[in-house]
């Protein structure tokens, strides 16, 4: 895998040739994969007309499973193309070609919301020429306040970025774009990849769009942090730091919660790095909080169960109220709904999106709740809740199944979960199996 080296930041006017270019990239792609089934859009500042951009083609390219490009690597490479890997982005695949202008090639699922992100920033932008110009004059004074520095650069971007994303997430339509055909064939090492990957999308996805959460640049972690006084929606996940700054690292990541004297979650799994990371966490001064074991079960026919269980998708807003109503029950965060889920574009959980909500009802009242998200080629199961009034029903039972129904409905052929010791003996009757652990650290 090639390292990337930072060069001088050049910023040009828009250059009507870049289309044609990034045409012609294109099919040259497409001859290379052949039969493959990829799909391939001109994205970034030099896709729109009038912008100021750096001289770089970014090509967004859609797959239905990432790990099966590494058979065309070669191919890319024979066209100029370096591959970079993930590049700090989970399931994309990152390659770079050094030519005039120089081509920035990113590669995601198909399930992956930054298909869409990328895709409305663009044509949001092409249809807002007051916002081209302020992302224009902005780029420019950024450039002469960075002096060069890339990694400032991009950071400052960032704010700007954000509000365009919710605007165009606001005023855009669900997608309807249709899904290729999922896995259904695994090793271990593979369900693992994925558990991971699945779990990492609805903690990172809604930081984006939502004004109260933000994902706090750091090169090697993912640091989500929001103003709500409450662990669940301030965390860490997905640390790989190297073994001799790992120290230093778990500092800079504390401080970013110490100054706004913030609780939070660090969650370790047997991917992150350096190997003796928990040691290192306790020795910072956290303590082992939780463990959540990671399961999985192949998706055969479910066999539906029989109760009074009105099970309904959520793709309103003032629905989701229902769905933060067993939040604040189970002694959740109490202005959970105004302060986060009323604030999350509906389009992110509307139509074919990875992320979707569910309630369970008894008559008109919410009492149950479950999230399916399907990402990376598996159904994640998460957030399976029963508010404490209405337990022992058997309605935990019943979203599950209904879960797992609408998963196999949608192709998918592997479900994941996370389960505590107590809950694991459960899952296991359902058909579940261990594959994975994930610690929870805490001050």
């Amino acid at each position: 895998m090639a390292v990337l080296t930072m060069r001088t930041i050049d910023l040009l006017p828009y250059d009507p040739s870049w289309k044609d270019q990034a045409e012609k990239e294109i099919e040259r792609i497409h001859l290379a994969f052949e039969a493959f089934p990829l799909m391939l859009h001109h994205i970034g500042s030099t896709s729109i007309p009038s912008s100021w951009a750096k001289p770089i083609l970014d090509l967004l390219g859609i797959v239905s499973d990432v790990t099966l490009l590494d058979s065309y690597h070669g191919a890319l490479e024979q066209l100029g193309y370096k591959s970079y890997g993930e590049f700090g982005m989970r399931r994309r695949s990152y390659f770079i070609k050094e030519s005039v202008p120089a081509v920035h090639l990113h590669i995601f699922e198909d399930t992956d919301p930054e298909v869409d992100r990328h895709l409305r920033f663009r044509d949001y932008l092409r249809n807002h020429p007051e916002e081209i110009k302020a992302y224009s004059d902005l780029k420019k004074e950024l450039l002469t306040r960075s002096s060069n520095d890339r990694q400032r650069y991009t950071l400052e971007k960032t704010p700007f970025i954000k509000r365009i994303d919710r605007l165009a997430a606001l005023e855009g339509s669900p997608s309807m774009r249709k899904w290729g055909s999922k896995r259904n064939a695994w090793t271990g090492s593979q369900i693992q990849d994925a558990m991971e990957a699945n779990m990492l999308l609805p903690m990172t996805l809604f930081a984006k769009y939502v004004t109260t959460q933000e994902i706090v640049f750091e090169p090697d972690v993912t640091v989500v942090r929001a103003e709500m006084e409450d662990d669940t929606y301030n965390y860490v996940v997905d640390a790989k730091f190297e073994s001799k700054s790992a120290p230093e690292r778990i500092q800079a990541v504390l401080g970013h919660y110490k100054e706004k004297n913030l609780p939070f979650s660090w969650w370790v799994g047997e991917n992150n790095t350096p190997k003796d990371l928990a040691q290192l966490l306790k020795a910072a001064g956290l303590k082992e909080k939780e463990e959540d074991i990671g399961m999985f079960m192949p998706l055969t026919e479910t066999v539906p169960i029989q109760n009074s269980l009105d099970i309904h998708r959520i793709e309103e807003r003032q629905k989701l109220k229902d769905f933060a109503a067993i939040f604040i029950a189970l002694s959740r965060y109490e202005a959970i709904y105004e302060e986060y889920y009323q604030l999350i574009p509906p389009i992110l959980y509307q139509r074919q999106t990875p992320i979707r909500f569910y309630v369970g009802y008894e008559g008109n009242t919410p009492v149950t709740t479950g999230l399916l998200v399907l990402h990376a080629n598996v159904a994640g199961v998460y957030y399976i809740m029963t508010h404490p009034s209405y337990r022992r029903k058997g309605y935990g039972s019943a979203m599950m199944h209904h879960l797992l129904k609408c998963a196999k409905q949608e192709g998918f052929h592997l479900a994941t979960l996370q389960a505590s010791e107590e809950g694991k003996s459960l899952y296991e009757r359902m058909g579940f199996r261990r594959s994975c652990l994930f610690v929870e650290y805490s001050f």
